[in-house]
């Protein structure tokens, strides 16, 4: 929020903005000396269809800037949106809290975030079955459920797959256990590199040549492995950014977006 008024609702509002995980876990709230466009929110349809929120974030000296605001454009004409400067180091304090702060996220959600770390530094588990990562979280309708996506391309494992040949997409759903998110996450890296994830994940979409794709008729299912919005949480809460040019008032306070 800036000056007490949710940024992205003001400055977009075709979508909601985007996840702690997409914004904190990669690094990409992080300033830099070279500049970094950061998606903030991305229409619900598409980006694509609507479009998207990005801002540039940079360091110069002892601040932080959001600047170069990117947006698509409407049928009315609007303002531009200002530059913000922070003071870096409040900046990197709060960002950091922000990325090592787990308190908001439940179960589900963690062991998500596990398995997508584990994904990113194994990325062999998906490949070796002909299979790529899709997007991983929490069911829309069962949060207490982890849903790992990814899609099957014969021949990917080879890197021969076909681009305009036939691809399946499956859902393999995990419902909490109970156990720590760490076991459950551990267990499911385990069973993707012991057990390809087609022979217990469900099919949910396809494409074969000549043929329409059937997105959401195949069938789901519930496979958990063996164990021994606005987006909850929100982006960092960042400490005040002036407007550029200067205006003579206490500087308004980054919230959450």
């Amino acid at each position: 929020m800036i000056d007490g008024r949710p940024l992205v609702p003001a400055a977009f509002g075709k979508g909601p903005a985007n996840s702690p995980e997409y914004l904190l876990d990669s690094g990409r709230m992080r300033a830099t000396v070279e500049p970094r466009e950061v998606q903030l929110a991305e229409a619900y349809c598409t980006e694509g269809c609507c479009g998207a929120l990005y801002v540039t974030i940079c360091r110069e000296g002892d601040q932080v800037v959001w600047r170069d605001w990117r947006r698509p454009p409407t049928r009315h004409p609007r303002a531009e949106l200002p530059e913000y400067r922070f003071e870096a180091a409040e900046y990197d304090a709060e960002i950091e809290r922000a990325e090592n702060d787990r308190s908001w996220a439940w179960p589900a959600r963690n062991t998500a975030r596990l398995i997508t770390a584990g994904l990113r530094d194994q990325a062999d588990l998906l490949t070796r079955w002909d299979s790529r990562v899709g997007w991983i979280g929490t069911d829309f309708h069962e949060t207490d459920t982890t849903t790992v996506s990814f899609m099957y391309w014969p021949g990917l494992a080879a890197g021969q797959e076909d681009k305009n040949g036939p691809w399946l997409q499956f859902i393999w759903s995990i419902p909490d256990d109970g156990t720590p998110p760490e076991l459950q996450a551990a267990a499911a890296l385990r069973q993707l590199a012991q057990q390809d994830p087609k022979t217990y994940a469900g099919e949910t979409r396809s494409q074969h040549p000549g043929r329409t794709s059937n997105c959401g008729q195949g069938k789901r299912q519930s496979s958990p492995p063996t164990a021994a919005s606005e987006n909850p949480g929100g982006p960092p809460r960042l400490p005040g950014g002036n407007r550029e040019p200067a205006v003579p008032r206490s500087p308004p306070a980054l919230l959450p977006l």
